[in-house]
């Protein structure tokens, strides 16, 4: 271990300790694990996941590669953050969640009776509707759409995003030529954005949309998809996923036994998203609002029961 790992790796567990005894003064089972739960989110582990994320590429570790992307989206679809969307807010870490073979993660953002994003940044809400339509193929959610996302493609919306839409797009069209020129686009402009320095060394997105394609489309169509070439998308990896496709979910780091409590938190089915509509007195049109209060708390619950239950 590099002397800069076991540093970042010290200061961030220590950090977890830290969470660890603010937590241990709640009494109620669920109310220490709620606790947990909100500073957790808040937390991000960037330094540790650039050290690791480099290090599975230099060894072509394909499974820790998805270990990796397994345990930080996992992290990241932990409830407490209030963003002022609905469901939208989580459309990259469903993206992200295809990527590493999390189905049940999917299924978890997107639960079958949700209702439209309507309340968010453009290509999130564009990004959601699309997909729940492919995902659950429904014909006629599908239909409307893919005539929203075909005219935000035609507008003139940043470049990146038009591509990562008019990749997903492709799919429905069942065009390889189309998914593959426009997964290029995505790749090339996406470390131009304004994601974190860390979330440049590999382009999830891509590989989620990449993936995604691999389940919707048949082999014919699919074998004719050329790869993105950019530093941001793992050929190689994109082809261990071909092969895998169910691979094994693990964390690429396991909690110690005294923050055991971390590891069943991560390893537990994400909570389904929960909308509510706190303006609905005050606004013209109420919009919809993830409601991260009550999936923290129900989150908390099912850890909860589970732990009891395995007591028993």
């Amino acid at each position: 271990m590099s002397k800069k790992m076991q540093r970042a790796l010290v200061k961030y567990l220590e950090i977890c300790k830290r969470i660890l005894s603010v937590a241990s003064r709640h009494t109620n089972k669920e109310d220490f694990i709620a606790e947990i739960i909100n500073q957790i989110s808040f937390r991000h582990t960037k330094e540790l996941y650039e050290i690791w994320f480099k290090e599975c590429l230099e060894k072509r570790d394909w499974q820790g590669v998805n270990s990796l992307i397994f345990q930080q989206n996992r992290l990241e679809l932990i409830p407490g953050s209030a963003s002022g969307y609905d469901h939208c807010i989580r459309f990259s870490k469903l993206l992200n969640s295809v990527a590493c073979g999390d189905f049940e993660a999917v299924n978890k953002i997107i639960p079958p009776d949700i209702v439209a994003s309507k309340n968010g940044y453009t290509l999130l809400v564009v990004g959601i509707n699309l997909f729940f339509a492919m995902w659950y193929k429904d014909e006629v959610k599908l239909e409307v759409a893919l005539k929203v996302a075909r005219k935000f493609i035609s507008s003139k919306k940043p470049a990146n995003e038009r591509a990562q839409i008019a990749s997903i797009v492709g799919i429905c069209d069942k065009d390889a030529e189309s998914i593959s020129e426009n997964l290029q686009a995505f790749c090339a402009g996406y470390n131009k954005t304004d994601v974190l320095p860390y979330k440049k060394l590999l382009c999830m997105p891509a590989h989620g949309i990449y993936c995604l394609a691999k389940i919707l489309l048949d082999e014919e169509i699919f074998s004719q998809i050329k790869m993105p070439k950019h530093q941001n998308f793992s050929r190689e990896f994109a082809a261990w996923r071909n092969e895998n496709q169910k691979p094994e979910l693990n964390l690429y780091f396991t909690y110690p036994k005294e923050l055991e409590i971390f590891n069943q938190i991560f390893m537990h089915p994400p909570v389904k998203s929960m909308l509510h509509q706190p303006y609905k007195d005050h606004e013209r049109v109420p919009y919809w609002y993830i409601d991260e209060k009550a999936m923290v708390r129900a989150f908390a619950k099912q850890i909860a029961d589970k732990l009891r239950s395995e007591i028993k």
